[in-house]
């Protein structure tokens, strides 16, 4: 048995005596074990206590007390009775309006996928861009190396077939970044001019 068997059939009496007679001595001998058994010992004696009386008349007093606050003249009509059902209506084409328009700006800015023709009217279109299809060895941190260096930043991509969208301030950089990335063939396997 634990520690914890051996406290429950020392409070309810089921130890033998040599078992007691062991069990006290080693609570003479620690504290802790000597507070353990005195907190379940007084959770044992108020769960043996019988419940308190409730008084018999407290609902019927409390009933009494709520009658006398509510005025004599009450009907008992709800209290809004008077508004035209046409607010109603007003508010459920508003409600309807609000979902729509909502919609919209979700469907436009979250589900519509980047990169698909597809683009909310408030993003541009780079003018000024390539289509590059990077080696499956290049590293994340050269192709980020030469980009910085071109000016270029990935505006969409991978595609299904691994293309990439890169885009550039003005033609020049873009021209220039063109011959840049055909000639690094360790890095790109193609590169297409928008």
């Amino acid at each position: 048995m634990d520690q914890d068997d051996i406290i429950l059939a020392y409070l309810q009496g089921s130890l033998s005596p040599q078992d007691v007679a062991d069990f006290e001595i080693a609570i003479a001998n620690s504290p802790d074990l000597a507070a353990e058994v005195a907190a379940l010992r007084m959770v044992k004696n108020v769960m043996a206590e019988p419940p308190l009386d409730m008084p018999q008349d407290g609902w019927d007093r409390l009933s009494k007390t709520i009658a006398a606050q509510i005025p004599a003249q009450s009907t008992g009509k709800p209290a809004n009775t008077n508004r035209p059902i046409r607010l109603s209506l007003l508010q459920a084409a508003g409600i309807a309006v609000a979902a729509v328009i909502g919609w919209q700006l979700v469907q436009s800015t979250l589900i519509t996928p980047q990169g698909t023709g597809y683009l909310p009217a408030s993003i541009e279109e780079p003018a000024f861009g390539l289509q590059v299809t990077f080696d499956a060895d290049a590293e994340l941190g050269q192709i980020s190396e030469v980009l910085m260096q071109l000016d270029g930043t990935i505006i969409s991509g991978p595609s299904a077939i691994g293309l990439y969208r890169v885009a550039f301030v003005d033609a020049a950089s873009r021209d220039a970044a063109f011959e840049v990335l055909r000639a690094r063939t360790d890095l790109t396997d193609e590169v297409l001019a928008d």
